[in-house]
């Protein structure tokens, strides 16, 4: 885990603490990725709880940024990610184009989605989307109530060490018509849209990608 998501936990636990609110922390490790947030998913929908925060070990999120989220009212909110890679041709070419500091900054290291919506929120804001990562959202109970009443995701047996249960492919992957084989937020982002959910995703600073190095927005 990233020094980063450690931080953004510690802080969730103080935001919660300053309002009173019940939490519990639940983590899953050795697994592929949806698999992962499917796990989770059930630990939530068995729990007392009507939201859940789910974060990546690789995400940190500022605290102004986290009291920012928790104070939006929507069904299901995401943050755009900094891609953890370089890549310095596109760097020197938006140099070379005249661009400079935060625009050849997101040439070289872009937002994780913004090539995926029509439309981006701008700089700053919370808007809706498409499709957005889920390397950390807030999740309200109703959103995946409503997708298995619809039948939208399958039940399934999941085996895990330490865990055995049915669990619900909210994330596993599908394909759409015109962009192909999801990736499984992208087929959560799918669901949610189709169980008559909005999305909304925040674009701006206090957002942090763990790869080989740390790349904040």
């Amino acid at each position: 885990m990233s020094v980063e998501t450690t931080t953004t936990l510690m802080n969730l636990s103080l935001i919660f603490r300053n309002r009173n609110i019940d939490y519990s922390f639940v983590s899953v490790s050795n697994a592929e990725v949806g698999t992962a947030r499917n796990i989770l998913a059930a630990h939530f929908l068995a729990s007392a709880h009507d939201k859940f925060i789910g974060i990546d070990d690789d995400i940190g999120v500022e605290i102004s940024v986290l009291e920012r989220l928790l104070d939006h009212e929507a069904d299901f909110l995401a943050v755009y990610q900094p891609q953890r890679t370089l890549d310095l041709n596109a760097f020197e070419a938006a140099i070379l184009s005249g661009k400079s500091g935060r625009n050849a900054q997101y040439a070289a290291a872009p937002f994780v989605g913004t090539t995926s919506n029509p439309t981006n929120p701008s700089y700053g804001s919370i808007g809706k989307v498409q499709f957005i990562g889920t390397g950390f959202y807030i999740l309200k109970k109703a959103v995946l109530e409503s997708i298995i009443d619809q039948g939208i995701a399958l039940k399934m047996l999941t085996r895990m060490p330490n865990f055995s249960q049915a669990t619900y492919g909210f994330f596993n992957n599908v394909t759409d018509d015109e962009l192909g084989h999801l990736s499984e937020d992208y087929s959560f982002c799918t669901r949610v849209k189709r169980a008559g959910f909005e999305i909304h995703a925040y674009l701006g600073p206090g957002v942090s990608h763990t790869g080989p190095m740390t790349f904040k927005s």
